[in-house]
Formats: structure tokens, sequence, C-alpha cells
């Protein structure tokens, strides 16, 4: 038998997403029998229902029914199934490696070997025998590490069904390559700075600017690798001109959030910013549901989603209303008011708020990141397995 634990990443909403395995009987542990007994179908069914629900986002959550085991989303179900057929396929290959390891061990001369089995005392002379041996007591291993691989290939399949699902439905859309001279000067800074990417930035005509292959890209395959001194988070903030600032402000008047909102404003408009590039090459508005107009919200009227909404603008300007104007007048040069607006403020946070990638440091911190480049993906904020700083010190 074999057994196997689905991959549990740090996730700040993993109570919940336990509640509901709980509540559908399922469980992150699943055992590969040593029998043939064992239905293929049923257990690859299992897996993906669990898979999904520790893929939902926090939006998916609150909007999941009872009893529903998905899929949730197109997105969620190409996580779900991406994640568990990469896991499995690491299971698959270190249990491989396992049996050959175990080969090796017996192929060489033996004169006599102790067996767990038992007091059973085994003696064999050569490579034949220790075959045989191991057939004969891993047969039941052998027919788990076959169940592996069978639903391997089977996810594989799926995923490749889903990749061309998405393609299909998106045929009619082919994003063309962005021809304007910021987007093209991002990409040319981009590379001066180490940045190896297979997509380009394109342009999409119902949903904007976006990213577009620039080659075949298969399931699994490492699309942008980043140079950590790319990456814009706390540390970035800390060791700028700011840091010092920001250091004589303790919390709770000044959170991390809002150090983070600050350093982006300042940069924004700095001309002799390492980051110019990047912030050129961002759109001059975004579409949230922070900045959506006040008749698009009429039409939001007796929703949950409008009260959400409303809820998450007063909490935003809170915040500026809580620095404002109380850091220009105490640090005038630093802060001016005509720059820090409520206008940028707002602007700043969406930003964080749409292109905010959680990243895997060596250390074991997860942190909030912005990438360039990175920026053109659709990705989860919850999402936390996908980028890593390598000790190679780059962002894959």
């Amino acid at each position: 038998m074999v057994r196997v634990l689905l991959p549990l990443e740090n996730d700040a909403l993993f109570d919940k997403k336990q509640v509901l395995l709980t509540e559908r009987c399922l469980s992150r542990v699943y055992d590969i029998a040593d029998n043939e007994e064992q239905d293929d179908d049923e257990l690859l069914n299992s897996m993906l229902r669990t898979s999904r629900i520790l893929h939902l986002s926090e939006t998916e959550i609150y909007f999941l029914e009872n009893g529903d085991d998905g899929p949730t989303s197109p997105l969620n179900e190409i996580r779900a199934v991406s994640s568990l057929c990469e896991f499995l396929s690491k299971a698959s290959a270190q249990f491989s490696q396992r049996r050959k390891r175990t080969r090796r061990e017996l192929d060489g001369p033996v004169t006599s070997r102790a067996c767990s089995s038992g007091n059973e005392e085994c003696s064999c002379s050569g490579a034949v025998e220790a075959s045989e041996l191991i057939m004969s007591r891993n047969g039941g291993a052998s027919r788990a590490f076959d169940i592996l691989e069978r639903l391997r290939i089977r996810l594989q399949d799926l995923l490749n069904g889903l990749g061309e699902a998405q393609m299909s439905a998106l045929s009619s859309e082919v994003g063309v390559a962005c021809k304007n001279w910021r987007e093209v000067k991002l990409q040319e800074w981009a590379t001066r700075q180490g940045v190896i990417s297979k997509i380009h930035a394109a342009e999409y005509r119902s949903t904007g600017r976006g990213a577009a292959g620039r080659v075949d890209i298969e399931a699994g395959c490492v699309i942008l690798e980043v140079p950590r001194s790319l990456l814009i988070y706390s540390d970035t903030v800390l060791h700028s001109e700011l840091g010092q600032v920001f250091r004589m402000l303790e919390s709770p008047f000044l959170e991390e959030n809002d150090k983070a909102i600050l350093w982006t404003i300042h940069e924004r408009y700095n001309p002799d910013s390492f980051f110019e590039p990047f912030f050129a090459a961002l759109p001059q508005t975004f579409c949230t549901g922070l900045s959506i107009s006040e008749e698009s919200l009429t039409l939001l009227d007796n929703t949950f989603l409008l009260a959400e909404i409303m809820q998450a603008r007063e909490l935003v300007r809170k915040r500026y209303n809580r620095l404002f104007p109380v850091l220009s007048a105490t640090f005038a040069e630093v802060f001016p008011q005509d720059l820090f607006t409520w206008e940028n403020f707002l602007w700043a946070a969406e930003l964080w708020y749409l292109h905010e990638i959680k990243v895997h440091f060596p250390d074991g911190q997860v942190k909030a990141c912005l990438i360039p480049v990175g920026s053109l993906f659709n990705h989860s904020l919850h999402r936390v397995d996908q980028l890593k700083v390598q000790d190679c010190y780059k962002c894959q």
C-alpha cells in the first residue's frame, strides 16, 4: 500500500477549506491499495474533489453552495487538475526511484539476507534470484505504482482537454502583441535585468491588456523567471528613500499595506525610479469595485456584492483619511499633498489589489509582491505554490 498526502501550502483560507472537506467526507490522505479491487474512477474522482476545494479562492468559497463538488469555475478546475497531476507525477517519480534503489541493493552478490517477513531467512547469490525476490515481495507495491501511473496519465489527458477547451473558447479572440512603446520599453528593460520570459504583452478586445505566449507552452513548464532584485515587496519598500521615514512611523498608525501604497505613489511619479518602465506600462485606470462609477453601482442594488464593494471603498477611504493631511503636514517634502491625493492613493491600492502575487521565499515566508512582467498574468491572490524564490535568487 502507498499512502498519498495531498500537499498543503501556507493558506490563510485552509480552516474554511477543511470545514468543506469534512462536510463532504473528503480527506487529504489517500491510500493506494495493493489489491486489484480499488476502483480508479472512484479514487480519481475523490482526489479531484479534494483538489478543487484546496484551490478555491475566497470569492469561490463565499458563493459555494452546500453539496457543490464542482467544477466551480474554469480557473479553479485547471488549477485543481494541474496541481494534482504535478503532485502525482512527483510521487510516481519518487516511488520509481525507490524501487530502482531497492533493486540495486539486491542485485549484487548476496550471501545472506534477513527478510522483514516473519523470521524467514532468504539466500540468493545473483541478479536473477534478487529480481524474483523483489517481484514476489513487492508485487503489491508494484500494483500501487501502476495505479499512480494510470491516474497521472488520466489527469494529464484531462488537463490537455481543459487546455484545448479554453483555447477553443478563446479562438475567436487572439491577443495581438502590444506595439505601444511603453510595453516595448518594459520588455527590453526586463530582458536587460535578467528576466527570462516565454510571454509578451498583448491586447485582447474584451479584456484589454494581458499576456500571450511567445512560443507554444506545455503544462508544467516554467513560463517566467525573474531576478529577486526585481521583486517589489516589503524589503524593497524599507530599503528605499522612504524607508527611513517609515521606520519613524510605528504601527498602528502606518501598516505594511500603507507603506506599500505610499511607496507606489512615490515611485510612480519619480522619473529616476529604477522601476520607471514598470510603472509607465501600467494602465492609467483600473476597473475594480473600488473605482466603479455611481451609475454602475445602481445596477447592483440589493446584492451582496454591492455591500462588499461599499465596505471595501469605505475601508480604503478611512485609511487615506487617517494618513492625510497628517503626513503632508509633518513631512511636506516627502509626502506633498498635490502628489499624495485620494485619486493616486486609490490607484495604488487597486494596483496591489489586482496584481499582488504571493511568493514563497527561501526562509519559508510567503510575501506579497508586485512582479514586473508577471503582472500580465491572471492569478489568484491565495494561490502560493506557483511562484517560489529559488536558491539562485530568481523567482519562478
